[in-house]
């Protein structure tokens, strides 16, 4: 009698535990579907480089590139819809380096063709962008 008790109890809690494992089993759902709904922030960074030219009134041109660096983020929402469409916005800023200058000149016809030394100056520090998208 008292290893048929034991037996009892312990069939008891195997059943129990059976029982809990089937109710988490059925608990378990399927796959979550892939939606570009959804908004996002991000940061970029990188070089750029200018490639200019400057042309005189006689013709003459000066060549030269402006090397430098660009970094900012960007923000943006997309909300998808109709199961296979997405409509979005996104803005972006930038800080960039990009700087140059060289020797230039400046002639005054009107007082007998003086011509006085200057300088030719190129900055780009700032970019800007918003953008909107459907597909």
């Amino acid at each position: 009698m008292k290893y048929l008790c034991g037996t009892a109890l312990l069939a008891l809690s195997v059943t129990t535990a059976s029982a809990a494992d089937l109710a988490l089993k059925a608990a378990r759902t399927g796959p979550v579907p892939l939606t570009w709904t959804g908004c996002y922030a991000g940061v970029h960074a990188g070089g750029v480089v200018s490639d200019d030219r400057t042309i005189n009134n006689l013709g003459a041109t000066v060549d030269f590139s402006s090397p430098g660096f660009v970094g900012g983020g960007q923000i943006g929402c997309n909300y998808q819809f109709a199961s296979s469409w997405v409509v979005g916005a996104e803005g972006r800023a930038a800080w960039s380096s990009l700087a140059n200058s060289h020797a230039a000149s400046v002639r005054f016809p009107a007082l007998g063709n003086i011509v006085v030394p200057s300088q030719f100056g190129l900055k780009n520090d700032f970019l800007a962008s918003a953008t909107a998208q459907l597909g």
